[in-house]
């Protein structure tokens, strides 16, 4: 599954400040900078913001972080469990129940 628009659901942890798009900027403000509150494309931080959310968002469901491999995620126990692996912003959902 590919999340769409996965970096922009991001919170930003710090603040960061853009320079303006020149086809954005205000006649005489053209100085000015804009202040982020969400992550975006090309953000180096925009991976890591991500990732925590969705983080958060699993361990919320129910989900536990496997103590080997941090991107796999699993959910029930014995035959019926859900499985979750994390790549950038692809999951891998797959399962068993008998």
């Amino acid at each position: 599954m590919d999340v769409k628009s996965a970096f922009l659901n991001g919170d930003l942890k710090e603040e960061v400040y853009v320079q303006q798009p020149p086809s954005f900027a205000v006649a005489g403000e053209e100085r000015k900078v804009y202040r982020l509150r969400k992550a975006f494309y090309g953000l180096w931080q925009a991976l890591r913001a991500w990732n925590a959310k969705l983080d958060t968002t699993l361990k919320d469901m129910g989900f536990q972080q496997s103590a080997h491999e941090v991107a796999m995620y699993r959910q029930g126990s014995g035959r019926s469990v859900l499985l979750v692996g994390v790549y950038v912003d692809d999951l891998i959902i797959t399962g068993a129940e008998e």
